[in-house]
């Protein structure tokens, strides 16, 4: 359970990864570590910015502001410094170098 702190969310969790259906990219969901509460969707689907194995798309605006970086600090992704626009935002790409990553499910 690594300990994150970003900008609107700081403590333990537990990271759910799963595969979106529409892109085959990896979806990382954050739980809270005591209460099992989710806390955010860590990424974003991008159908048309196909992605090798292990790699997503990170999510790092609004509420997940800072969290990309934090993630990072963690030991749970490896940023990229490529980006891609979604309307006014950008998308990071990261690669999962969790040791635990192991996707579950599909996302739709």
């Amino acid at each position: 359970m690594p300990n994150i702190k970003a900008k609107y969310f700081s403590g333990e969790v537990n990271c759910h990864y799963s595969t979106y259906s529409r892109s085959s990219g990896i979806c990382i969901m954050l739980y809270c570590a005591t209460s099992h509460v989710q806390l955010c969707r860590a990424t974003v689907c991008l159908p048309d910015h196909k992605l090798p194995g292990q790699h997503t798309w990170m999510n790092g605006w609004g509420t997940n502001e800072g969290l990309p970086e934090a993630l990072a600090k963690a030991g749970i992704i490896q940023l990229y410094p490529e980006f891609v626009k979604i309307g006014f935002d950008l998308a990071q790409m990261a690669k999962i170098i969790d040791p635990f990553y192991r996707p579950l499910d599909l996302v739709k």
